[in-house]
């Protein structure tokens, strides 16, 4: 039977009907859901994807994170804990500009940071230091902070430049008042940004100083020192430490010896900049994607310079001019040198030098380590093992010219009737304690003097000089001046200067013996040990003191007192300058400090090694890198420990590392204790050959490189430099790390790897000649990588067509009188022209240049015309030879004159095209040598 619907009746079986349907979807919408849990893949949160993010470093995890007012995500690389772009700024209060620059008062957004109340007024201070140099202070508006020291050295704040502001080759804009506080630093010729800090993340508060900003490119160099796998930066989220640190030198994001918040940007455009932070406390550098980069203190101010150059070459100088210009080793020192720590007598040191002559290897230097003390200590001679010291060094100073370097470490150990340590008490030299800490920490036979102990090597505790103070300079000028009285050195090489200290915060010193206690130094609990923001944590020192003194450590200087926290990593600096003093004041003649610590500026006083390597392929292949980046940082004498200090070596990596290390500017083969002996002789004959070939090669250009040094004093030049240096606009060259420079002239090229049979060699769009004397030749490959296969006597070496290159004939020495060279010169015309100079003084005078006691000529080829004039200097003459000239592209010669007089005596290689001239003449006297052929016409090789 049908139904009938009324109007306006409501249909009970359609209700009865959707509510059936609807429990059906219901049930069927939550058995989908239950299918889609179940059997599809969770998807992870939001994964973030930046690359300009700024860290809020040192935190545990989320909750930790956030609830010091950081935020907090999931990223795919990079920190998840971070800093918000407008947190914890600053704004504009007020600005003045100034003849000289600008002034402005900024407020802080935040009375908190994540490590502490903000600053609340900060004074933003621009100053123009020149016209490529500007200089960006922010500090306290209302209490004085910590400002580090070296700066009353600094060369060019020592002087008033007037500034042009219309040459400047730099802008400076700041924010409006109404926005987050940024500044931008641009280039004035592109507009290009070199410094941009919109990026955020500044942070200023007593113990955390952040400062960050937008790179121009990702060509970043520099920053140091570590051990960096590669010579251009990675950006991709890379945090490098800085606080000067007794640490093995290995791959990883670990604090070195020295520090150098210096680093340069070779832009898009092949130009270049660099910045300096100068500033000495625990800091870290972290390096950004975007391309950006973050500095972070935990004390001072901050304090940037700015150098704007034209390339990166002009970079460098541009900072040297800052922080002072490199010292002029003397000659000696670019001669090979031998060391080892564990010779342990006299008689072994004896052989060493004794073999090395038989085998007619040149040697200029022999170290001494801590092994020939009086039981480590400074100042003395073991009496036993190394009797008659004096007389041998005497001998073979006069005998073969031989130059002796000893060690001296700052640590003085504190016992009673060792001179060194009764003179420096009663003269008031040793770091002091914090006036809060309980005598108990010290050893009670030591409670009762008021000096900062500590325990390095010698047998018992320690007291460290304090180089700020001028007794303790006094006192270690002296102390350096009397021992040499006893031991008749050349130079010194002061080591553990960071300074180091064995198991601060420990309970044993690696070194103390098994059945004895020895005391340990343990700091108490302060803000200075353990800040807010450590940035050393990650790598290794869970306390900022770890491995060296504790940090509230006094350090008196004139009036008022540094604690160790702000010039812990001065330490090295403040001792390098008077250890050179005393010591050029102790011979009587220019001298050498090599020194392991080092800071900007360093480099006007000492060189340094890259510290205790190991002999494995990698250290040396970093150590290329290493080399580079102090010749950056204007240290350009500069070593690594050739064939390895700590593990054993093999003859094929020692024979490798000395071809290379013919190439380091500073060129020790140095050993640890007990290992077997490294020197070459020790290592069989085909060490031996491939060393005196190598060693040789390097005597022989020793003038070209004396003129680099000569250069690098008076310019702030490097030495040693990467191809970038001279093919900015080359992008092949700006990541290469395995190849370097001798100046503009010579490229080096070295084996790196085991088992070599060839090597993939780059040179960059020039004209290069493979050298080999007068046997060299023209390579076909510029702008291009090739494979050398004749790498197996020597490293290949190549010079730069347009290059005049002066060497040496070198012979063994037989006494220490410095004869007048006799020279060769290479002649390697590009377009019929090529130049060169050469630096020539009396080899070791103190202040040569400054006095004007020396000569610079300047050798010029054009039109079968080679020129010798000198351009500096005095009248007198140093009476060096030139024996032979060598002149390459030579088509035919038949007359020959130097000056106005024809000779005989030369030939031309019809074959290879090198016209020999035999001069046997005074470099005063030459002034011209011209060639023609039978038509006295000029027949030269494109």
């Amino acid at each position: 039977m049908a139904r009938v619907r009324f109007p306006g009746q409501k249909d009970g079986t359609s209700k009865v009907k959707r509510i059936i349907l609807g429990s059906v979807g219901v049930v069927s919408l939550i058995f989908v859901i239950i299918m889609l849990v179940v059997f599809v893949p969770k998807q992870k949160a939001k994964v973030l994807d930046t690359k300009d993010r700024i860290a809020c470093p040192g935190f545990r995890d989320k909750s930790d994170c956030t609830s010091h007012g950081c935020e907090y995500a999931n990223v795919k690389s990079g920190p998840s804990c971070y800093m918000k772009k407008n947190s914890f700024g600053y704004k504009v209060e007020d600005i003045i500009k100034q003849a000289d620059g600008m002034v402005a008062t900024l407020s802080s957004l935040s009375k908190t940071t994540p490590y502490g109340p903000s600053i609340p007024l900060v004074t933003f201070e621009v100053t123009y230091l020149t016209e490529e140099i500007l200089r960006i202070k922010l500090y306290d508006a209302k209490n004085k902070r910590y400002e580090v020291p070296v700066q009353d050295t600094f060369p060019l704040l020592q002087e008033k430049k007037k500034v042009d502001v219309k040459k400047m080759a730099y802008n400076i804009s700041v924010s409006e008042k109404s926005d987050v506080f940024s500044f931008q630093v641009r280039r004035t010729e592109d507009n290009t940004a070199i410094w941009d800090s919109r990026i955020g993340g500044l942070v200023l508060s007593d113990k955390f100083l952040q400062i960050s900003s937008y790179l121009p490119s990702k060509n970043v160099y520099g920053l140091g020192e570590h051990v960096h796998p590669s010579i251009r930066h990675d950006l991709e989220y890379k945090t490098w430490p800085m606080f000067a640190r007794d640490r093995t030198p290995e791959a990883g994001f670990i604090n070195l010896y020295g520090v150098h918040p210096f680093y340069t940007c070779l832009e898009n455009s092949s130009k270049s900049h660099g910045v300096l932070l100068l500033n000495s406390n625990a800091m870290d550098v972290a390096l950004l994607p975007a391309p950006a980069i973050t500095f972070r203190s935990i004390g001072g101010i901050i304090d940037i310079f700015f150098f704007v150059g034209r390339d990166p070459e002009h970079t460098v100088k541009l900072y040297t001019s800052l922080v002072g210009k490199p010292v002029l080793p003397p000659f000696w020192a670019l001669g090979f040198q031998l060391s080892r720590y564990g010779y342990n007598s006299l008689d072994n040191v004896k052989a060493v030098v004794e073999r090395t002559r038989k085998a007619e290897i040149p040697q200029s230097v022999q170290f001494l380590d801590i092994d020939h003390m009086e039981n480590n200590r400074d100042f003395t001679y073991d009496k036993e093992k190394f009797a008659n010291l004096k007389n041998y060094m005497t001998k073979t100073q006069k005998e073969y010219g031989l130059k002796w370097i000893i060690i001296l470490d700052p640590a003085i150990e504190a016992v009673k009737g060792y001179e060194a340590f009764e003179s420096g008490m009663k003269q008031n030299v040793f770091i002091k304690r914090s006036p809060i800490w309980n005598d108990e920490m010290f050893p009670p036979q030591l409670v009762n003097y008021n000096i900062t102990f500590g325990r390095v090597w010698p047998s018992s505790e320690v007291a460290f000089p304090n180089f700020f103070d001028q007794n303790a300079r006094k006192w270690w000028n002296d102390s350096i001046v009397n021992h040499h009285q006893e031991v008749p050195f050349d130079g010194l090489w002061i080591d553990m200067n960071e300074p180091a200290n064995f198991a601060t915060n420990e309970d044993r010193p690696f070194n103390c013996p098994e059945d004895e206690y020895c005391w340990t130094l343990k700091c108490p609990t302060s803000p200075y040990e353990d800040p807010p923001y450590n940035p050393l944590k990650d790598s290794g020192s869970d306390r900022i003191s770890h491995m060296t003194l504790c940090m509230e450590s006094l350090h008196q200087h004139g009036d008022h007192y540094y604690r160790h926290y702000d010039v812990h990593s001065l330490y090295g600096w403040s001792q390098t300058q008077i250890t050179l003093q005393a010591a050029e004041k102790a011979i009587g003649y220019r001298s050498l400090v090599i020194s392991r610590s080092t800071y900007p500026s360093s480099g006007r006083y000492a060189g340094h090694w890259l510290g205790d390597n190991k002999s494995t392929w990698d250290d040396l292949r970093y150590s290329v890198i290493g080399m580079l980046e102090f010749n950056i940082f204007g240290i350009p004498y500069i070593g690594a420990d050739v064939c390895g200090f700590a593990k054993a070596t093999t003859p094929e990596l020692c024979k490798r590392w000395m071809q290379l290390g013919a190439f380091y500017p500073f060129f020790r083969n140095h050993n640890v204790l007990d290992q077997k002996d490294q020197d070459p002789v020790a290592l069989g004959a085909d060490v031996v050959a491939a060393s005196k070939r190598a060693v040789e090669r390097r005597y022989a250009l020793n003038p070209y490189l004396y003129t680099l040094f000569y250069r690098s004093h008076l310019e702030g030049s490097t030495v040693v430099r990467p191809l970038f240096h001279e093919f900015p606009s080359d992008e092949n060259t700006w990541n290469i790390g395995d190849q370097f420079m001798w100046g503009k002239c010579l490229l080096i090229s070295p084996v790196l790897t085991p088992g070599a049979n060839s090597l993939k060699i780059y040179l960059p769009d020039a004209e290069w000649w493979h050298f080999k004397g007068t046997e060299s030749h023209r390579e076909e490959v510029k702008g291009n990588y090739f494979d050398e296969n004749d790498i197996h006597e020597e490293i290949p070496l190549h010079v730069k067509s347009g290059c005049i290159i002066p060497t040496e004939y070198y012979q063994l020495n037989k006494s220490n009188v410095e004869m007048p060279k006799n020279l060769t010169l290479y002649v390697f015309p590009i377009n019929d022209e090529s130049s060169g100079e050469l630096y020539v003084d009396s080899l070791n005078s103190t202040g040569a240049i400054e006095n004007n006691i020396f000569e610079n000529y300047h050798f010029s080829y054009k039109n079968c015309s080679l020129s010798v004039k000198k351009t500096g200097g005095e009248s007198r003459s140093f009476d060096w030879f030139v024996h032979q000239v060598h002149v390459f592209k030579v088509k035919a010669a038949k007359a020959v004159k130097i000056g106005s007089q024809s000779i005989s005596n030369f030939s031309v290689n019809t074959t290879s095209n090198v016209l020999t001239v035999t001069v046997k003449q005074k470099l005063a006297n030459i002034g011209q040598i011209t060639w023609e052929d039978e038509n006295k016409k000029c027949q030269m090789l494109p």
